[in-house]
């Protein structure tokens, strides 16, 4: 009887010593398992942070372009103004011009008409 409690105690310590070693085994799988999961979540986080920073610049970016839109409607609207200013100075321009040729159209016909009547000398 001895014998087979002795045996039982060695199938018991073969038991124990190979649940020893698995736990060891899967501790340190584990653990390799751990680093690897920190290490893809660091490169993860890594990207995330330059995703972000693109992110960033772009708004940025958005938000120039946003500005000189403004600006460049800003100075459509200026350059409509001056444009309509002009035409109306040069609406007045040909109303005077078209004054001015018609009392020189008649200041030559009054020239015309004194020297025609002029003695011939």
């Amino acid at each position: 009887m001895e014998n087979s409690g002795s045996e039982r105690l060695d199938r018991i310590e073969h038991s124990i010593e190979a649940l020893i070693s698995t736990s060891a085994s899967m501790f340190a799988q584990t653990d390799q398992h751990l680093a690897r999961i920190a290490e893809m979540q660091a490169k993860h986080e890594e990207r995330l942070n330059a995703q972000e920073q693109r992110l960033n610049d772009d708004e940025e970016a958005i938000l120039d372009v946003e500005a000189e839109h403004r600006r460049l409607l800003t100075a459509q609207i200026l350059t409509v103004d001056n444009l309509n200013k002009v035409t109306e100075t040069l609406a007045k321009s040909a109303m005077q011009i078209a004054e001015i040729d018609a009392k020189l159209n008649a200041l030559i016909a009054v020239v015309d008409d004194w020297i025609r009547r002029q003695p011939m000398q």
